[in-house]
């Protein structure tokens, strides 16, 4: 573990109220749904060692990709090629995933503990900046069916959502700028069995780290 969060006590949650990485509405919902929960409530009243802190990163829209594309192209916006290139409803996805990065880093910062709670998983691209920014040297476990390392010329929905490594790890052109992790030492992956050709040759050129599902299971 990192020194810088060895002392950590306290914990955030960060809610993300962002669908804006895939095409469809609901997952927005969640986090507005949790602080309605009683439980919820009750872990963020009590008076216990570790207190619980609920804070909503403020999104520059929460639609789904879908419905911006469709309300953008309704407004008369023509697209040029080099957006048709990228992934769909970038702009948001973008500048979403910056307030999602500073506030995370702020949280570790004052001494919390972040957990994101969106939200579609293009979450993963501010979480996880907002991470290294504050923890250079951090390590990501990736727990999930997808390696989700696409890029818009390899990705057939060029859904952000299937996207957060490519961008953090600095391969999308567009954005290089996000770049924060070495695929070759910063992220361990476990139980993917879904992927697309390209990102199976990243994982093999960078020499990642990977347990398969067979490898996850209790015999």
């Amino acid at each position: 573990m990192h020194r810088n969060m060895r002392a950590l006590r306290k914990v955030k949650v960060l809610g993300y109220p962002f669908a804006g990485g895939q095409g469809r509405s609901g997952v927005e919902l969640t986090p507005s749904w949790l602080q309605n929960q009683e439980w919820f409530k009750r872990a963020a009243n009590a008076s216990t060692k570790v207190g619980i802190e609920y804070e909503e990163i403020k999104v520059s829209s929460p639609n789904c990709n879908l419905y911006e594309v469709e309300k953008a192209q309704a407004a008369g916006r023509v697209y040029t090629e080099e957006e048709l290139a990228d992934a769909k409803n970038i702009d948001n996805v973008i500048a979403s995933s910056t307030q999602l990065r500073n506030q995370t880093y702020k949280a570790l910062k004052e001494g919390f503990y972040p957990i994101v709670l969106g939200g579609d998983h293009s979450q993963a691209i501010g979480s996880i900046a907002g991470m290294k920014k504050f923890a250079p040297d951090g390590k990501v476990i990736w727990i999930d069916a997808h390696i989700d390392a696409n890029t818009p010329a390899s990705s057939p929905s060029k859904n952000a959502h299937g996207m957060p490594l490519a961008y953090l790890s600095g391969i999308v052109p567009l954005h290089k700028h996000w770049k924060c992790m070495d695929m070759s030492r910063d992220i361990c992956y476990f139980g993917i069995r879904s992927y697309e050709e390209e990102e199976v040759a990243l994982l093999r050129e960078k020499q990642t780290l990977v347990f398969e599902p067979e490898d996850c299971k209790i015999e």
